[in-house]
């Protein structure tokens, strides 16, 4: 089966720091694609809070890696779509947009999302990940 992936941003990416999390977040999202577990930990600080639907709830990042490793072998489609990236300030950004994941025979429905990223040593990170739910 050909794995279908999509990634976009609302805004092109121009300032070095948006740059910066725009590598973060297509990282994040070529993490997932390709199933690499190393990868997917490295982009989140170490004390992140990650709001994951695979864990169903909010999770550290060691959790999070281990909900992830359970079903991403079931991921047939990943989708980034309309990612918008806010400068806080030099050491925080904020990246609003909606992802979907799509699982064999299961959950296919967009989410609006929110991740919040931190600046360490010159070096982006999330830090927080976030579903709006309705």
């Amino acid at each position: 089966m050909r794995f279908i992936d999509e990634f976009s941003f609302i805004e092109k990416p121009a300032s070095k720091d948006e740059l910066a999390v725009a590598r973060v977040m297509r990282g994040y999202w070529e993490a997932l694609r390709d199933h690499d577990l190393k990868l997917l930990s490295s982009l989140f600080q170490e004390d992140a809070r990650i709001d994951s639907l695979a864990a169903g709830r909010v999770v550290s990042r060691e959790q999070y890696i281990k909900a992830m490793s359970q079903v991403l072998q079931n991921l047939e489609k990943i989708e980034f779509k309309n990612l918008l990236i806010r400068i806080n300030n030099e050491n925080a950004a904020t990246v609003y947009g909606f992802s979907r994941y799509r699982y064999r025979g299961g959950n296919n429905r967009w989410w609006q999302r929110v991740w919040q990223l931190r600046k360490t040593h010159n070096r982006w990170q999330i830090t927080e990940t976030n579903y709006c739910r309705s």
